[in-house]
């Protein structure tokens, strides 16, 4: 759903969107630190724990840096195209990588304005493309996820 979001997507659908990753990632979350700790003995429910929470943060770490590449890696080839096709503005979409800001210059023609904000869309878009994969690798994963009784009521 991310990745159909451009510049034109309203804002009330980016919150519904974003909502619902939200409510996806959250009860991701804690359902997979409850699985940990039933599989394993009691006693080792705080080292699983510890575990879990540590690969968690490793686990964005390595998320980060990936994404952070492909982001920069469509955002410098996409805007690399728009300065050949716009050579008098050039230094300026080079710069906007860096900040963002310099397409709201007053001196940047609209429709350059509506192509490096394309190009920022579409660095982003690419990004939850990316992610698809690993979404369909860890899916798979679950299938394999063992039952196990938490002992609940009677």
């Amino acid at each position: 759903m991310l990745g159909t979001m451009n510049q034109n997507t309203s804002s009330g659908l980016k919150i519904l969107y974003l909502a619902l990753s939200g409510v996806g990632m959250g009860s991701c979350l804690q359902s997979m630190l409850v699985v940990a700790q039933a599989s394993v003995p009691k006693n080792l429910v705080f080292i699983t724990t510890t575990i879990v929470q540590f690969m968690r943060v490793i686990g964005g770490a390595f998320g980060i840096a990936i994404v952070a590449t492909v982001f920069n890696t469509v955002l410098s080839k996409r805007l690399a195209e728009t300065a050949l096709t716009y050579p008098e503005y050039a230094e300026l979409i080079k710069s906007v990588s860096d900040n963002s800001s310099l397409a709201w210059a007053p001196d940047v023609p609209p429709e350059l304005h509506n192509l490096i904000i394309s190009n920022f869309t579409k660095a982003i878009n690419s990004v939850f493309y990316t992610t698809v994969p690993f979404l369909v690798v860890a899916f798979i994963f679950t299938l394999g996820i063992k039952h196990i009784n938490l002992g609940g009521k009677k």
